[in-house]
């Protein structure tokens, strides 16, 4: 019994401590959750007081905005009013100045028109009168020198120096009196002499060799007449060899060009000639085959007609006809391919290039190939702008011979008359024809230039 009412007084205890704890915590919890609904209350305050005054500089700065927005209208109106009348004053002004302008433009193309009419006058007028005074000073010069080799002038051009050499000493003649003087003007006259003719000697080309030789010329006169009031000279031996050195450079300049040429030249032959051969040894390879292969079906056309009657024979009497004329034409193949192997046989071609050279300029050359076309179109490659036109290609068993007889007809009116190896000529094609009729008189002449890269460059434009 004692027990239980311990046990009870011990719970009873506990409950009260515990309750005692419990309404401790929650004064606590109380007394906070108060302060901070005071705090809450203070900031919520704060806020409003906030919230006022931002209502309050709102409504200050929708009245300051109200008052600007109408101020600025006012302005914008009043500039704009004034911009529209300083508009349309710059556009009358504009538009005088353009109507001003439009008269002046008139005015200038009318004189530019004029100047651009007088400068093309003064270039046409100018172009000629330029070319005929290059032409004056080119002037033309004559070989003197028979040499044939480059070593022929060499040596003379050698032989020559050492002649200069060997009368220096006395290259200078006479005497004033006094002899440091003498040896003064004896060795500036030398110098002055020998350098001027070293640098013509040097420079020299086709265009200036005469004119080098007239200013040597005056070199050795001006010189002579200087010296003349101490009476001393340059001897005229010098003056001779000097003028002979300055042809002998010269010409070997254009023997050594010819040289080359004739290499050039020579090298295109050999070409042309190893392609020719190989061109009529595999054309006579297929003429073979063709002959053994028109023999074999006529032969077997024969044996077949043999037997053949009614329809079947006349087929094959028409089939016999024409292996034998194909025969026949490959027979003939094969004695023109046997004739161009063992003899001079060729085409000699008369071709045009409008659009390049011009009208009425022909191209008379020969060709030993049994397809002239293929050296045609060598012709044309990118050396010139545009094809030529082949106006006839005449076969003859002795076509170097036939060149050379139309170059003989044509010789005046050769375009370069300088390089013969230059085959152009300007003459109709009309003379052309005449003269190759005497020859052979079934050649077949094409009149028109097709020229069709040059017409339809033309039509571009």
């Amino acid at each position: 019994m004692l027990i239980v009412v311990f046990l009870f007084v011990l719970i009873q205890a506990v409950l009260s401590v515990t309750f005692a704890v419990m309404f401790f915590d929650i004064r606590t919890k109380k007394t906070l959750l108060q302060k901070h609904c005071d705090d809450l209350e203070k900031e919520v305050d704060m806020a409003r007081e906030i919230q006022s005054r931002q209502d309050n500089i709102i409504s200050e700065a929708k009245t300051i905005a109200k008052k600007l927005y109408e101020s600025s209208e006012k302005q914008s109106k009043e500039i704009l009013t004034s911009s529209e009348k300083q508009a349309e004053e710059i556009n009358r002004k504009i538009n005088n100045d353009l109507q001003i302008a439009e008269c002046n433009k008139s005015k200038l193309e009318k004189e530019c028109a004029t100047i651009k009419n007088e400068i093309q006058e003064l270039i046409n007028t100018l172009v000629p009168l330029r070319e005929e005074r290059e032409l004056g000073e080119t002037a033309f010069y004559e070989k003197i020198f028979p040499f044939e080799t480059t070593l022929e002038f060499d040596r003379a051009i050698a032989e020559n120096k050492r002649n200069q050499k060997d009368i220096m000493r006395d290259a200078v003649i006479g005497e004033s009196g006094n002899k440091k003087l003498d040896s003064l003007l004896r060795k500036i006259s030398l110098r002055a002499f020998n350098s001027e003719c070293d640098l013509y000697v040097a420079s020299v080309t086709y265009k200036n060799v005469v004119t080098f030789e007239n200013r040597i010329r005056n070199s050795f006169d001006s010189l002579n007449k200087l010296l003349a009031d101490w009476n001393i000279q340059i001897s005229s031996l010098l003056y001779e060899l000097k003028i002979k050195e300055l042809q002998m450079v010269y010409e070997l300049q254009e023997k050594k060009q010819q040289i080359i040429e004739d290499e050039r030249r020579a090298k295109e032959i050999l070409r042309d000639e190893i392609k020719a051969e190989r061109e009529i040894e595999k054309a006579k390879a297929e003429n073979e085959k063709e002959l053994e292969k028109f023999g074999k079906l006529l032969e077997r056309a024969v044996s077949l007609a043999e037997q053949a009657k009614g329809e079947e024979l006349e087929k094959l009497n028409s089939q016999i006809n024409l292996l034998k004329n194909q025969l026949e034409e490959a027979k003939e193949k094969e004695k023109k391919i046997s004739m161009a192997q063992q003899t001079k046989a060729g085409y000699v071609y008369v071709i045009s290039n409008i659009g390049s050279f011009g009208d009425n300029v022909f191209k008379i050359g020969m060709t030993r190939r049994l397809e002239p076309q293929e050296r045609i179109d060598e012709l044309g490659d990118a050396s010139v702008p545009f094809a030529f036109d082949v106006h006839a290609l005449i076969w003859h068993e002795n076509a170097p011979e036939l060149e050379r007889n139309l170059h003989a007809a044509f010789e005046r009116h050769r375009v370069n008359k300088i390089n013969l190896r230059k085959e152009f000529f300007k003459v109709s094609l009309d003379a052309i024809e005449n003269e190759a009729r005497k020859v052979k008189a079934d050649i077949v002449f094409r009149r028109d230039a097709e020229a069709k890269e040059y017409r339809q460059g033309l039509l571009m434009e």
